[in-house]
């Protein structure tokens, strides 16, 4: 029987940390001037959004930055990593 393979046991050294409450994931990462991105979606499967409340989204406490795909779409396609939502 070969000794690594399918069925095989795999030792994991990660999971000791990770179970114990050790671990340190990406939401724990707390810097000095730090923001948070919110992407909103539609319930709705090939919805058509009608209405993007802009000006209350900017005014909302906290809020930086409110981008649209009418934002997103005006910029070159090398400043885009994907499509626009």
């Amino acid at each position: 029987m070969n000794r690594f393979g399918i069925g095989q046991p795999v030792r994991r050294i990660e999971d000791v940390r990770f179970v114990t409450g050790r671990a340190q994931y990406v939401a724990d990462v707390d810097l000095p001037g730090m923001a948070h991105g919110q992407v909103l979606l539609s319930p709705y499967a090939h919805a058509r959004i009608k209405e993007i409340d802009v000006p209350r989204a900017r005014d909302t406490p906290g809020v930086i930055c409110v981008l649209t795909g009418k934002n997103v779409a005006s910029r070159p396609p090398a400043l885009i990593s994907h499509a626009p939502l």
